[in-house]
């Protein structure tokens, strides 16, 4: 089973609580922005991205970033791998990690990861993870079970499971499989098919002979 060290970020992951702190604001007008609280900055950006203006977006956000509040820089590093500007992304994610968004702190990992830079990685993730972002954990675990920490990966994607991160439940597939306990491989499969993710749909249809009905 494919064992992947990175995630796909996207805007949804962030805006749920981004929205909740700038929605009021979406309407505003760049004079607003300009003479009043960074905020409104940051809500003309997440009615730029919304329609795909990718630069106005990341200058918006990055106003309210520069005032130091950490919802706007986690938008300014996603909106800049959306650019392909991975440089902007790293610094802004970094950014939003140091003012205690630990989602940035999990993109700062995946990113070390793919440099194979393992000690940078594991302390950004394990940062995310004591800090209750389990997609963090979910990384630390696919650094662990590389390293050849079996036992240590399994914890690890049964916490991030539990909090609901679909690729962890369908990685906790292969210890089941060892077992040929396919009552609990169903089981994880179904949940990871449930929170959205394909493979682990693929992979109930995979063993569709050997699941219990």
């Amino acid at each position: 089973m494919k064992i992947t060290t990175t995630l796909k970020f996207t805007a949804i992951s962030l805006l749920s609580t981004f929205s909740l702190t700038f929605g009021s604001v979406c309407h505003a007008s760049d004079d607003e922005c300009k003479e009043s609280d960074p905020r409104i900055c940051a809500g003309i950006g997440m009615e730029a991205e919304d329609k795909g203006d990718f630069l106005k977006a990341f200058n918006h956000y990055k106003i309210g970033c520069e005032a130091n509040n950490a919802a706007p820089c986690l938008a300014a590093a996603n909106v800049a791998e959306k650019m392909g500007d991975a440089v902007k992304s790293e610094v802004y994610a970094k950014k939003a990690c140091s003012l205690k968004n630990y989602y940035g702190c999990v993109m700062i990992g995946s990113i070390e990861l793919k440099r194979d830079n393992l000690a940078e990685a594991k302390k950004n993730l394990q940062l995310a993870c004591d800090n209750k972002e389990f997609s963090g954990c979910y990384l630390l675990g696919n650094l662990e079970y590389k390293k050849g920490n079996e036992e240590v990966a399994y914890k690890l994607w049964e916490k991030s499971c539990d909090k609901k991160i679909p690729e962890a439940c369908r990685l906790l597939v292969m210890r089941e499989l060892k077992k040929k306990n396919y009552k609990k491989m169903k089981a994880l499969l179904n949940k990871g098919c449930d929170l959205g993710d394909n493979e682990s749909c693929k992979l109930l249809v995979k063993y569709k002979d050997d699941l219990p009905k």
